[in-house]
């Protein structure tokens, strides 16, 4: 059995490993079913995550962001994402819109949800997804950083195409 070390969690070492939760857990309770490369991707994962350094609250602040940005990395989240934005919906609703079987759907919706931007009710059996919209704050401010970039670009270069046009 191979313990973790303190600061550690379980869901850190399953997400850096990209497997899931019970997979990390088979691992490390040196159980067996989990694949080779499965086993060593968790391993790694977990000496990996030994060798950083502690989290200060600015690099909290960061896992955040790229917590978001790794979120919205897929387009099937993204598209999730747009779905939300219209209204709150079931994990039946939301699958019906993708060539996906649903339990993939609830892998990328846990995803969206473990970085904040849903939030999970359950109304009986049903669970249901709501868009968290302030938590996409570090996408735009972002974008913002790069509209700033282009247009003062943009402005350079009509003053230059300005200025050649008057000599």
């Amino acid at each position: 059995m191979i313990s973790l070390p303190p600061g550690i969690t379980l869901q850190a070492v399953a997400r850096w490993a990209q497997v899931s939760v019970v997979t990390a857990r088979l691992v490390l309770s040196a159980q067996p079913g989990p694949s080779a490369q499965a086993t060593a991707r968790v391993k790694l994962a977990l000496a990996e995550l030994s060798e950083q350094k502690p989290a200060s609250p600015a690099r909290a602040v960061d896992n955040a962001s790229s917590d978001v940005f790794a979120a919205i990395s897929h387009p099937a989240r993204r598209r999730m994402l747009d779905l939300l934005t219209q209204a709150e919906r079931s994990v039946s609703d939301i699958a019906g819109h993708f060539a996906m079987s649903r339990p993939a759907v609830s892998q990328h919706l846990r995803v969206l949800l473990d970085a904040g931007l849903v939030t999970e009710q359950r109304h009986g059996r049903e669970r249901r997804y709501r868009l968290v919209p302030e938590r996409l704050s570090p996408v735009r401010d972002w974008i913002a950083h790069y509209e700033r970039f282009w247009d003062d670009h943009l402005q350079r270069l009509q003053k230059r195409l300005t200025n050649r046009s008057k000599e």
